[in-house]
């Protein structure tokens, strides 16, 4: 049989961990030259903030020993360390919401974009 598009495939934990410092890093790098930039700001709708308060993100099975993780296949461990790599981003996010709705009385989305942007 051929290959599928969904056929998991098989990338060390150590070069996605990498591949995360490597993102990690060069937004820095990004950050520290001087470039022109400008913030778009977004008003989020108040109802939207309050499910978020009612109902916050949650991470599923994000306490997992290091025995655990050894037990999993390769691919399920490059899954969970990317999982909760994004769940931990959608939770920062959702709380930085949350905590400027409760200080300001309603919150804003704040995007910026720099020179080198061509959006």
């Amino acid at each position: 049989m051929g290959s599928h598009l969904w056929d998991p495939i098989e990338v060390p934990a150590e070069m996605l961990e990498l591949w995360l410092e490597r993102q990690k890093a060069n937004a820095e790098a990004a950050a520290a030259k001087k470039k022109k930039r400008k913030v778009f700001k977004c008003r989020v709708p108040n109802s939207l903030v309050e499910v978020m308060i009612a109902r916050p993100y949650k991470c599923v099975d994000h306490d997992r020993s290091q025995e655990e993780l050894a037990e999993l296949t390769v691919s399920h461990r490059q899954g969970y360390i990317l999982r909760k790599f994004i769940d931990e981003k959608k939770m920062k996010y959702e709380q930085t919401l949350i905590d400027r709705y409760v200080k300001q009385g309603y919150a804003e989305d704040e995007e910026e974009v720099t020179d080198d942007d061509d959006d």
